[in-house]
């Protein structure tokens, strides 16, 4: 673990009491002060960090990029790149605090802003192979629908439609094997919006969405 007097430093900086400008400078100074797979450290600062204040960071950085303002993908980047970090451990990862960024996540990754977007991809795909993240999401099919609703509207959806592609496969097999009528329902929304997408979309993404739908399909019985 990182020196304790360190760690506390950062953590005391992105507590809820310090002001933006404190927990801004926390966020700068975490890589250079704990290594990414030290998931001790990583437990006290997230356990002690404002973690809306990221959220904030992520929507203002939406907010200018849709403005389409020079340079603001920097709040993206820094926001996104600790929440990356943070989905990494897996006792993090499953906290209802994190699954709670999955939806600005989502629209992150629906924006086609380069590397960012990506990034975001990875981060929800690193929270997705948890249960906890699965059931959260197929609670709130909305969530996965406007990422479908996204590719749709991408000039360049192979990215999104790979991410779809794992979230549906994951979520057919947490069916399989949690009975949930809610879940299922959920899960069948995504799919229903995933197959009229594919009704409507260009040649490029036809190809990405069947085989989406043909792999979420796989798992499924007929007892399902």
């Amino acid at each position: 673990m990182a020196p304790l007097e360190q760690v506390e430093k950062c953590a005391r900086l992105l507590s809820r009491k310090s002001t933006d400008d404190e927990k801004f400078a926390g966020l700068l100074l975490l890589p250079r002060v704990i290594d990414a797979q030290d998931t001790d450290a990583w437990t006290l600062i997230f356990d002690a960090m404002d973690i809306r204040f990221i959220e904030r960071l992520m929507r203002t950085g939406i907010k200018q990029a849709d403005e389409q303002r020079t340079g603001d993908q920097a709040l993206l980047n820094i926001a996104v790149s600790v929440i990356d970090v943070l989905a990494s451990h897996a006792s993090i990862a499953t906290n209802t605090r994190m699954l709670d960024r999955i939806p600005t996540l989502c629209t992150v990754a629906a924006m086609e802003i380069d590397k960012v977007s990506a990034d975001a991809i990875s981060v929800l795909c690193k929270l997705l192979a948890h249960d906890a993240a699965i059931d959260r999401v197929l609670h709130d099919s909305s969530i996965l629908v406007q990422v479908v609703d996204a590719a749709s509207k991408c000039s360049d959806p192979r990215a999104i439609a790979q991410f779809l592609d794992y979230a549906l496969n994951r979520g057919s097999h947490y069916i399989h094997t949690h009975h949930d009528t809610a879940v299922a329902r959920g899960w069948a929304a995504v799919v229903a919006s995933t197959a009229e997408a594919f009704d409507k979309s260009h040649t490029v993404l036809k190809f990405e969405l069947i085989a989406a739908l043909a792999n979420a399909l796989e798992p499924i019985t007929v007892d399902d």
